[in-house]
């Protein structure tokens, strides 16, 4: 009987003579050395199949494309009314998040939130480039405070990445948090940004999610996505070691056996 499982091979040459002189030794030798070199033939191929499991990387999508947000629209655009300075006077206290009137645009007040799916916008084409059709509308020369929560344990992922594409501007923030803040002219485009976060924004369990989308004329659009890879999780092998460990224990046996005799 020989075991044939080539799919699952290790391709390190080492594993691969070791699996070919058990083979060998399976079709050459006696009835028990057969059955005992089978099982650590077979220890040694689940051993593999297990390794290259453990090397296989699943991307998970925590915010995806299109998704739903909860939001609210500003009367009048923040670009302007920080004089257009967005790298010092935007920040996460200005809309108002937290604190209730206090601020140039106040959020709290939850009358004022609506459900909507991105992609946000006014348009989907500008000189030739056309996006996917925005689902909310998002009048031109206003702005959005957008906000979801997502539970999950960052400590089982890594390589956390952000994309945006929007017309004019975003700030995201991850729990309150600045995490990146960008603005940019002229029309977006899928991704226009492309960044990584570090896994130290999030929190075990639930994790607040706000973004301030920015427009100062024109076509509006707005549209991300969060994704983070799930960490490898070590595979148990104690029925791989067992059965290895068995037929190495049993050719030592009958090595011992035959010497004696």
């Amino acid at each position: 009987m020989v075991l044939k499982n080539d799919k699952h091979r290790s391709n390190h040459p080492i594993f691969h003579r070791v699996i070919i002189s058990l083979e060998q030794k399976i079709l050459k030798g006696d009835q028990m050395k057969k059955k005992l070199s089978t099982g650590i033939l077979a220890g040694l191929l689940l051993i593999g199949t297990i390794s290259l499991a453990e090397a296989t990387t699943t991307t998970t999508e925590l915010i995806s494309q299109e998704s739903f947000w909860n939001y609210t629209t500003t009367d009048s655009d923040l670009w302007s009314v920080s004089a257009k300075n967005w790298v010092d006077n935007v920040g996460y206290n200005t809309f108002g998040w937290v604190t209730t009137g206090t601020s140039v645009w106040d959020t709290t007040d939850t009358t004022k939130w609506k459900t909507g799916k991105a992609a946000f916008g006014n348009a989907n084409s500008y000189n030739g480039l056309t996006l996917k059709p925005y689902n909310t509308s998002w009048g031109a020369g206003t702005d959005l405070a957008l906000q979801q929560t997502i539970s999950f344990d960052p400590n089982n992922f890594e390589n956390f990445n952000l994309k945006v594409a929007v017309d004019n501007g975003f700030i995201l923030f991850v729990n309150g948090t600045q995490v990146a803040k960008q603005n940019a002219e002229l029309f977006t485009y899928y991704w226009e940004y492309d960044m990584d976060i570090a896994p130290s924004y999030f929190t075990s369990g639930m994790n607040t999610i706000s973004v301030f989308a920015e427009d100062h004329g024109g076509s509006t659009y707005f549209d991300m996505k969060i994704t983070a890879d799930l960490k490898a999780q070590p595979v148990p092998v104690p029925a791989a070691i067992v059965l290895l460990g068995s037929g190495l224990a049993g050719l030592v046996g009958a090595g011992l056996k035959r010497r004696r005799k």
